[in-house]
């Protein structure tokens, strides 16, 4: 309801003939209502404006749900639902990237540490025996 609100009230800033506009859409309403109604060419016109003005926020608010439906179904452990998004994952870029790979780096090299630091104590104690 509030959405036919506000369609009205932007269609009246755009057009300065406000009855005009309000017969228009009476008779948009009436020809949408009667089944055996044929829509004008100014019916037409209007539903296309209509929807070229509404299209971006219908298309946003149906991802926005799209989405929502998802991450519900994957807080209940779907696997389609958690495959599906781990698609859409590893096709998205990472904004971290860089970040990510210095981690990566870092801990590589403190495991390479570790790794040798075993090895030399134990040449250390061979050769102190020797």
């Amino acid at each position: 309801m509030a959405g036919l609100i506000s369609l009205l009230a932007f269609i009246i800033f755009l057009i300065q003939d406000v009855p005009l506009l309000i017969v228009e859409l009476l008779e948009l309403l009436k020809a949408l209502l009667n089944p055996t109604g044929v829509l004008t060419e100014q019916n037409l016109s209007l539903i296309a404006y209509l929807l070229m003005l509404y299209l971006p926020w219908l298309v946003l608010t149906g991802l926005l749900r799209l989405f929502i439906w998802l991450i519900k179904r994957a807080k209940k452990r779907k696997s389609g639902v958690i495959i599906l998004l781990s698609f859409f994952q590893m096709f998205l870029p990472d904004p971290y990237a860089e970040r990510t790979i210095k981690t990566v780096q870092v801990q590589k090299k403190k495991e390479v540490k570790t790794e040798n630091t075993p090895k030399d104590r134990n040449k250390q104690t061979d050769i102190d025996l020797e």
